[in-house]
């Protein structure tokens, strides 16, 4: 376990190696002009293992000390974290009573937009649409239309309803 800043360079080197983020500045608006998002949450292992993305773990240990650790990759029980000193293997059941289930981690947005809706037109239409194929087990071939028509939103509120999300029509 190692402060954040040594940890988030870790990470951070992992997406772009050499991307240095000048001090005093915000790291994640920073990542954010250069495609990179930081996704911050509170998840559980398996919702961790689902994700599939390195992540740094918070450490909260019995002296009060906070402390992080980036998760390189999980098989079974054990798990791979990066250390000053190198990739180390660890049984789950060591981190298991330090980590509060904080994380974070990061992701390339396929698209450069944040949401998708009616208004829209152009490359991230086509995009959603072969998504929301995917999604439903079918693939899309061919020229598709690049507007935000009835039955992409047709589509939209199905795959919204099925995950439990509000359907807004909003991607």
């Amino acid at each position: 376990a190692q402060p954040l800043p040594a940890v988030m360079s870790r990470l951070i080197g992992l997406w772009q190696p050499g991307l240095n983020i000048p001090r005093g500045e915000n790291v994640c608006r920073a990542l954010a002009k250069t495609g990179l998002d930081c996704y911050k949450g509170d998840a559980s292992w398996d919702e961790l293992r689902q994700m599939n993305r390195p992540a740094i773990l918070t450490l909260d240990f019995e002296d009060g000390r906070r402390q992080y650790v980036l998760l390189r990759a999980m098989d079974g029980d054990n798990m791979s974290v990066d250390t000053a000193d190198g990739p180390l293997r660890l049984s789950m059941s060591l981190l298991a009573p330090l980590w509060n289930g904080e994380f974070l981690l990061l992701w390339q947005r396929p698209i450069p937009e944040t949401e998708i809706n009616r208004a829209m037109k152009g490359d991230s239409i086509v995009w959603l649409r072969k998504m929301l194929a995917k999604a439903e087990g079918k693939t899309l071939n061919g020229a598709l239309p690049t507007n935000f028509g009835p039955e992409l939103r047709s589509q939209l509120s199905r795959f919204q309803i099925a995950q439990g999300i509000p359907d807004d029509g909003v991607a």
